[in-house]
């Protein structure tokens, strides 16, 4: 079944080929949209690229429970939410899913994110791009 993809233009189709054929075994139509935050997406991913960047630098992911805690506890609805040491990005993308949780509109609240290592950033807009994010929120500095 053909399937219209929203790739930003700046990347490049054999970064789209390499995540597609990653992902081909993982079933994306089971992806959790609860507020508990079954995500099997987000655990696919951090099971691939875990290994990659755990620890590197200091980057460890958030633990899913105590990101999604995070942003039930601010109930964050409206606006921009900006995370200046985003890592892989698993803080904004709880964020994305609480919205989408509570039937808040999607466009109501903008998300960017920064990481210090080039490798963290990348990773970050691969996760925004699998959970349909504009990845050029993403941007190399330090933040902090």
């Amino acid at each position: 079944k053909d399937v219209d993809l929203k790739v930003p233009k700046n990347v490049p189709s054999n970064v789209v080929l390499s995540v597609i054929r990653e992902f081909q075994d993982y079933s994306l139509r089971l992806t959790g949209r609860t507020p508990l935050g079954s995500d099997l997406l987000g655990v696919a991913y951090e099971s691939m690229v875990g290994a990659t960047f755990r620890g590197e630098l200091g980057s460890y992911f958030t633990p899913r429970n105590i990101a999604d805690f995070m942003v039930r506890l601010l109930d964050i609805r409206k606006g921009k939410l900006m995370d200046p040491a985003c890592g892989s990005g698993g803080l904004l993308t709880a964020a994305n899913r609480y919205v989408k949780s509570i039937g808040e509109d999607e466009s109501s609240l903008e998300f960017y994110g920064n990481d210090l290592n080039p490798r963290m950033v990348q990773a970050a807009k691969l996760n925004f791009l699998m959970n349909a994010l504009d990845a050029l929120k993403i941007l190399h500095g330090d933040g902090l």
